[in-house]
């Protein structure tokens, strides 16, 4: 059994390491889509890379900050289709900012992210460079992955991944920050991303979990879209004047402070086990196939 997962994980890796290559080749696929899968891909990659022993860590460290590098590259031009979502969400919520200058902002929004975007697929470097550490993995760490000598412990990562979720948590009582908020959304993504390669074989528990964190991860993804789209506007070359600046501050607190009240009691319920009851449940629960 303990073989057929291990076969199964990198299974799940290479579906995604085989999304990043297609997407990366794609000719007849919206850019901003393509970046966005494989941003998609590359945290699921790092999710499930987790599940690795300490024996590999070092291996796998360095894999993991390649990836974190290589998306660097691709924030930009993901945060600037996002950006013009948002102020079309604005436009239609309290309709504080008037039309005109809906239209302005807006404007420039798509323009920045057509720069953003034409920025990736002038000189394609950054996708020459994602090919070639595709090849990589293809090529080294596979092997290393398939070795007899590697065990995995796929509830014991989970845990480990609650914990950290339960700390960042604890720290959310300190009043609201945006950086806590995104850290922790960052934590809870590699927790959906591994309870949804744990599933298969997952008691009932864990799947009520696993259905709750992924509402938990979209709210908390929202939050820090607007993080982003509210320190954008602010630059020069958007030209707002500080009483635009006020009312786009406004209108984006009256969207997104609703949108916390209902955050807060959903991570409370989550997490209203201790790291140790939890890891409790999981284990005396969990129940694969024979």
């Amino acid at each position: 059994m303990a073989q057929e997962i291990e076969d199964r994980l990198i299974q799940a890796i290479q579906k995604q390491v085989e999304k990043v290559n297609y997407y990366c080749s794609a000719e007849y696929i919206l850019p901003d889509l393509a970046v966005h899968e494989i941003r998609k891909s590359f945290k699921r990659i790092r999710a499930l890379l987790e599940f690795y022993p300490e024996s590999l860590s070092e291996v796998l460290n360095d894999y993991s900050k390649q990836i974190k590098s290589l998306a660097k590259f691709l924030s930009p031009a993901r945060e600037s289709s996002v950006n013009v979502q948002l102020i079309d969400k604005l436009n239609t919520a309290t309709g504080l900012i008037s039309q005109q200058k809906y239209e302005e902002v807006k404007k420039l929004l798509i323009q920045e992210n057509k720069k953003r975007i034409n920025e990736l697929y002038a000189d394609k470097k950054i996708f020459r460079e994602i090919k070639s550490f595709v090849y990589d993995i293809e090529a080294r760490l596979y092997g290393m992955l398939f070795h007899p000598s590697v065990n995995i412990d796929v509830l014991k990562q989970i845990t480990i991944s609650y914990k950290k979720g339960c700390r960042l948590y604890s720290e959310l009582e300190k009043g609201y920050n945006a950086n806590l908020y995104h850290d922790l959304r960052k934590v809870m993504k590699a927790l959906g991303y591994q309870l949804d390669f744990a599933k298969v074989d997952q008691p009932k528990y864990l799947k009520l979990k696993s259905n709750a964190l992924r509402k938990i991860t979209e709210q908390l993804g929202e939050d820090h879209d607007w993080y982003i789209f509210k320190n954008e506007i602010k630059k020069d070359i958007y030209n707002l004047e500080r009483s635009d600046a006020r009312l786009f501050d406004k209108q984006i607190l009256l969207i997104h402070e609703p949108e916390l009240q209902k955050l807060l009691p959903r991570l409370k319920k989550f997490f209203e086990e201790t790291p140790d009851s939890f890891e409790e449940k999981v284990r005396s629960s969990y129940n694969p196939p024979v």
